[in-house]
């Protein structure tokens, strides 16, 4: 958290520069795309694959002669859920939900309409397990996973204020637990996604 702290102090400050106001802009929009959840145990893992949407918000500041540099905030669901049924009429369920993601993200313009660029930052997300009668009574517990997420993508201009992106990144949640307890399982996520922004 102290790293996201600093990154966020340091963006801030860059953003009320007046020297770089000019340079500096603020963007938003929508997101979506493929989700792969893989929990890992000692005794070998299972994945499931989902559909991820939400929207992202950042501020971005141009330096040098082709370089970026700025801050992103994201907030997703996902419909990636495992469910197993028993025959005794008993399931237990686990699901993904929201993600909340800020970090620090960088790029250089390869071309005058066309920008690669990488980001890292911290993750949490919300994982919701469920267990009872199938059409009956069940109860269910969450808990939010804190991690590092990495990431790579091209973003390229439409227009003066639109551009549309193309994402991939990496999550790792570690060690899962709950209630101070270690559930003896880490969480990881593959995420490619596509979007667009709209510039301030």
């Amino acid at each position: 958290m102290k790293k996201v702290a600093l990154i966020t102090t340091a963006a801030a400050a860059l953003a009320a520069t007046p020297v770089l106001a000019k340079d500096t802009e603020a963007y938003a929009g929508p997101i979506f795309g493929w989700d792969h959840v893989r929990i890992s145990t000692d005794g070998g893992s299972d994945s499931r694959d989902g559909f991820v949407y939400g929207g992202v918000i950042g501020v971005q500041t141009k330096i040098g002669g082709a370089g970026v540099v700025g801050l992103e905030g994201e907030i997703t669901g996902s419909s990636a859920k495992e469910r197993v049924e028993f025959t005794d009429g008993t399931f237990m369920e686990l699901k993904a939900g929201r993600d909340l993601f800020i970090g620090a993200r960088a790029g250089v313009m390869v071309t005058e309409t066309t920008q690669l660029y990488a980001k890292a930052g911290y993750t949490n997300a919300r994982f919701t397990y469920r267990e009872g009668v199938i059409d009956g009574v069940s109860a269910s517990i969450g808990n939010n996973f804190g991690g590092y997420r990495i990431g790579a993508g091209v973003e390229q201009t439409v227009s003066e204020r639109i551009r549309l992106r193309g994402e991939y990144r990496f999550s790792d949640y570690g060690n899962l637990t709950y209630a101070g307890y270690d559930l003896g399982a880490s969480g990881q996520r593959h995420q490619i996604l596509v979007g667009a922004t709209y510039a301030f």
